[in-house]
């Protein structure tokens, strides 16, 4: 939620078509305005200073999980949370508690 929520009608909530690019948030109304976004991104700043959806994946060091020709793919929520989910679970795997999971996940 840092970095992908949204506020709508006095809540915080999640949005899927939102990009990190270069340290900068930036939301979009669709995915189709995402997706050329994503492109765009990935051109100009380089896969690793991208990160994509719900989850906030970083296309350079996990863009291949997304197991698609189309980077727009990582702009599905429901796979973009599951390959968050995917790498929470490897970190975990690692030991330590979920603070040092979390602080993992984004290093």
């Amino acid at each position: 939620m840092q970095e992908s929520g949204t506020p709508l009608r006095g809540q915080l909530v999640p949005w899927p078509w939102t990009l990190n690019v270069a340290g900068a948030s930036y939301r979009f109304a669709t995915r189709a305005d995402a997706c050329t976004a994503l492109i765009i991104a990935l051109a100009q700043a380089g896969p690793k200073r991208v990160d994509v959806g719900l989850g906030q994946v970083n296309m350079g060091w996990n863009g291949q999980r997304f197991k698609s020709s189309n980077p727009c793919d990582a702009l599905n929520p429901y796979k973009n949370l599951d390959v968050a989910a995917q790498m929470l679970a490897e970190l975990r795997a690692l030991g330590g508690d979920w603070i040092t999971v979390a602080g993992r996940y984004h290093r």
